[in-house]
Parts: structure tokens; sequence; C-alpha cells
């Protein structure tokens, strides 16, 4: 009996080491205390349908609180709201006001702002570190990493 389940326990390590990083991942439903208790979400992959990448040079960050986020992009704050319900999660962020921004900045903050001002399907992504990843309803797919909390 003891074999057998060594033989099962070898045969599934095996299987688990052949399975590609991503068939591992695990999602979890967000919560509200998770997006907060991180040193803010990093941008670290974008995909939209038939639009332009994200700037890579600009490090969007999202740093949430109980019901707003302020997004740093290197040029001026964008502050809002956001909400959870279920699995979705919909913003509503604007540039504050009486910060002014020029050139590929400017022109990259108006461009995520205007990709992230809609309703997604939200999810934690594990392993460590998590992965916020929000899927739109046009197939935008937005995943931002989890950065250590700033002391």
């Amino acid at each position: 009996m003891h074999r057998i389940a060594l033989s099962f326990a070898l045969l599934f390590a095996a299987f688990a080491a052949a399975a590609p990083a991503d068939a591992r991942e695990r999602t979890l439903r967000v919560d509200r205390n998770e997006l907060i208790n991180t040193g803010g979400w990093t941008l670290a992959t974008t995909t939209a349908p038939g639009a332009a990448p994200v700037a890579a040079e600009v490090p969007f960050r999202l740093t949430f609180e109980l019901d707003s986020v302020a997004v740093e992009d290197g040029c001026p704050t964008l502050r809002g709201d956001y909400a959870v319900t279920g699995k979705r999660m919909t913003f509503t962020v604007e540039a504050a006001v009486g910060q002014a921004c020029a050139g590929d900045a400017a022109q990259a903050g108006a461009a995520f702002l205007a990709t992230l001002n809609h309703r997604f399907e939200a999810e934690l992504v594990e392993p460590y570190p998590y992965r916020l990843r929000l899927t739109g309803e046009d197939g935008t797919v937005l995943e931002f990493q989890a950065q250590p909390m700033r002391f």
C-alpha cells in the first residue's frame, strides 16, 4: 500500500513539474484588504485588441485605499474611486485638478486613463507575488504585480 501511495505521489509530482507555470496559477476573488495591504500594484502587462500598447517606460502604479485609488504615472497623479462587486471591478479616475503634464507621459497617461475607466472582471492570481488581472468586456487585459509595502 505504501508503494502505491509513493508511486502516485511521484506520478503527481512529475505531472506538476511538466505542467506550464500558467497551469499552476490559482485565481482568487478580489478582496479590498488584499488590494490595500501592498506597496501598490505596478502594471506588468497589457493586452488591448486593436490598440497600441501602453508605453513600457511609463511605470503605472495603482495604490488602493478603502474606496479610492491613486494612479501614479510619472505625471500628475490620477485619482478616483473604485468599486468591487463580486468578481467585477469598476474605476472612475481623473487627473488631479491643477496638475499639468505634457509630451509622451501626458499621452500615455491619457491612454491609460481611457483604458482604466471601465468595468472589468477582476481576479487575484497566485503564486506570490500576487498579480491583479483585470479583463475588460472588450478583451482588454491589464495585469498588475503587487509591490512590497513601503516603510
